[in-house]
């Protein structure tokens, strides 16, 4: 996984010296987030996470930009109960993921001072860790061979050993800020492959709200 991460940060630092007309910094554009993971299913309910990002433009023709980058976003999910076994099941679970992203996004721009853009793309999430809390309830044999009921709070890591595939597609507004821009982007992100799969399954998809800095 680390040497993976390493490659595709190399590869994007190298991107930028193949391309013409483009922006002279590494980075030309940052952006912080609100990040919310929507409500998907009856048994899932929203939660709120972070997110911050730099990203190199590089010029495709006139009216389309690429967008290569980096970003760190930590999400969140709850669900109201999980299957753990034939003798046990979960409730009130919230999943945290703290995941490295890397976006390529094409981007139209209309406008002469204030701009309007939109994004269309793909994505690739790592997951660095991953979290979950709730509270257990068992149904165990004794020693007579009846079931007792057992309930506590449990915390706990969970494995993902893949990364996460996904397309994106966003909208937002540039404004003339001195000699630069500012910038309020909006964003949902669409998980293809599952981060858990069993009898519930959870995806990596949410929605993103920025601001940001455009050199």
């Amino acid at each position: 996984m680390k040497k993976l991460i390493l490659s595709a940060i190399l590869i994007l630092i190298m991107i930028p010296s193949f391309g013409q007309q483009n922006s002279v910094q590494l980075f030309g554009e940052f952006r912080v987030s609100i990040n919310r993971n929507g409500s998907f299913t009856p048994n899932t309910r929203e939660k709120f996470g972070f997110g911050a990002g730099a990203y190199h433009t590089l010029k495709a023709n006139e009216m389309i930009d690429v967008l290569f980058g980096f970003e760190y976003n930590r999400t969140s999910q709850y669900l109201e109960s999980m299957y753990e076994g034939h003798v046990a099941n979960s409730t009130d679970l919230t999943y945290s993921f703290h995941s490295f992203s890397i976006p390529i996004t094409a981007r139209t721009t209309v406008g002469r001072k204030v701009k309007f853009f939109v994004d269309a793309g793909a994505f690739v999430d790592f997951i660095l860790a991953a979290t979950r809390k709730g509270t257990m309830h068992t149904y165990s044999p004794d020693e007579n061979g009846h079931f007792v009921y057992n309930e506590f709070d449990f915390s706990e890591r969970v494995k993902v050993s893949y990364p996460i595939y996904g397309v994106s597609v966003g909208l937002g507004i540039k404004i003339p800020l001195l000699k630069h821009e500012f910038l309020v982007r909006t964003e949902s992100k669409y998980g293809i492959n599952t981060i858990y799969n069993d009898i519930d399954s959870i995806f990596d998809r949410y929605y993103t709200l920025a601001i940001g800095y455009k050199l």
